[in-house]
């Protein structure tokens, strides 16, 4: 056959697999539940990664290489979080311990972009090298809480996936995910600096997380009969 209709048969069959993936997802509200929180969070994290550097530079005033101080206490609630859902997920329903990272890193996310008001207003009162160090404090520990309900989100979401999917729809329906984390992420990339430009840094992060929370708050409602009842551990 010729190139051509093996490289249209190959995308036909890509897109096949990525609709069957999504049927099952619909039809099972527990899969469709992780999916939403695993690209919610996916998403979240590479927002953070594209403020993280003209943040410490606009509102710590320090170099846009030191987003290290954001980005590794971050890694290290992931890791923190991954020891805690092994201990929590015989205690926790599944649907709570998810939803509790949601809800947690909406209000982290708004905390971490209210740090610049609060800055300005301990400048009235303290030195300058003082209100920089509560500064870094507090974006520090903000950045290892979105690492915990990062990990809180993810890491029960994908079991959740592995245990409630048949064998022979689990490569699909991970495709079908990766696809809507790709797709999700694109928001970021191309709109976060250019809103940050317009309208602040800070604003920006604050209103994420307002909307964080607002997905927290679907999920709870959305989800909550359905998952809260059969109260699904991990």
């Amino acid at each position: 056959s010729a190139p051509g209709e093996d490289g249209r048969g190959l995308r036909l069959g890509i897109w096949e697999e990525l609709k069957e993936g999504w049927q099952h997802i619909r039809s099972k509200p527990i899969i469709s539940f992780a999916m939403l929180n695993m690209t919610t969070a996916t998403t979240l994290i590479l927002v953070l990664s594209v403020v993280s550097a003209p943040f410490v530079k606009r509102i710590l005033g320090i170099r846009a290489d030191d987003a290290v101080y954001i980005l590794a206490p971050a890694g290290i609630g992931v890791g923190l979080g991954a020891l805690l859902t092994q201990r929590l997920h015989r205690r926790i329903p599944i649907f709570r311990l998810v939803n509790l990272g949601l809800l947690g890193f909406g209000i982290s996310l708004i905390a971490f972009g209210s740090t610049n008001w609060i800055g300005r207003y301990l400048a009235s009162g303290l030195p300058e090298w003082a209100v920089v160090q509560w500064l870094l404090g507090t974006v520090i520990v903000l950045a290892l809480f979105m690492g915990l309900a990062f990990a809180f989100i993810t890491i029960p979401a994908q079991t959740i996936l592995q245990e409630h999917s048949p064998e022979s729809l689990r490569g699909k329906i991970f495709a079908t995910q990766q696809t809507m984390g790709n797709v999700a992420s694109i928001l970021p990339i191309l709109f976060i600096g250019g809103l940050a430009d317009l309208f602040g840094i800070a604003e920006v992060i604050v209103f994420v997380g307002v909307f964080v929370l607002g997905i927290g708050v679907f999920v709870l409602r959305h989800y909550g009969g359905q998952m809260g009842a059969s109260g699904t551990p991990v």
